[in-house]
């Protein structure tokens, strides 16, 4: 077979394994600095959702469609602290959230409005896709099997093994379209967010599939 086993099973690392040591900044506005700005306050607290899209997108300058209909905000402070290379887990974001859903949203606006834009996620992706959605079985079978059995898992995997991010954080945070988003956007793919959107949900495990070679080749 011409993908190891190895590349599925999840890993040994504990949960708490995450983050990795290249994260050593700290955050300018701390979990109860919602005072800080008054307008974000005010934003944070009555539209978290909107709030939240304008957060990311103020970061990395994607969709904001995207953000308010498919990110969550664990999974938005997760991306916002490791592209900011702030210290941190994927634990703390979790716990952070379920301590005061709306004063991490109003972190997030009050540091992403501070530190700008880390990166342009538009206009600069000029590559292709390398394996064609319906190349499910260009990976081998075991690939094959996988993706159709366990898609989900399949997504969570893919994401892993493109940024080292945690799995079962992947698994449990991370919906397919958003991980298909992160991918396509990191990899310089030419797409749009609506395919990110639909492709998951038309054929998950063809989707899957085909993020999973595509990690794999780069």
């Amino acid at each position: 077979l011409s993908l190891s086993l190895s590349l599925f099973l999840p890993p040994l690392l504990p949960f708490l394994s995450y983050p990795l040591p290249r994260f050593i900044m700290s955050w300018k506005h701390g979990t109860l600095s919602c005072f800080d700005d008054c307008g974000n306050m005010m934003y944070g607290l009555f539209c978290p959702c909107c709030a939240l899209a304008t957060a990311r997108t103020r970061f990395d300058e994607s969709n904001w469609w995207l953000n308010c209909f498919c990110l969550n905000t664990i999974v938005g402070k997760s991306i916002v602290r490791e592209g900011y290379g702030i210290q941190g887990g994927c634990c703390g974001d979790i716990l952070s959230v379920m301590f005061c859903y709306p004063c991490t949203v109003c972190q997030l606006l009050n540091e992403t409005k501070d530190r700008g834009t880390l990166r342009s996620a538009l206009g600069e992706n000029t590559e292709t896709w390398r394996v064609g959605l319906c190349s499910c079985c260009s990976g081998g079978c075991c690939l094959c099997m996988y993706s159709f059995i366990m898609p989900c898992c399949a997504f969570a995997r893919a994401r892993s093994n493109y940024d080292d991010s945690d799995y079962l954080f992947n698994l449990c945070c991370v919906p397919p379209p958003l991980a298909h988003n992160i991918i396509r956007e990191g990899l310089n793919i030419r797409g749009h967010c609506i395919a990110d959107v639909c492709l998951p949900i038309l054929c998950m495990p063809c989707t899957a599939s085909r993020l999973m070679q595509e990690v794999t080749e780069t």
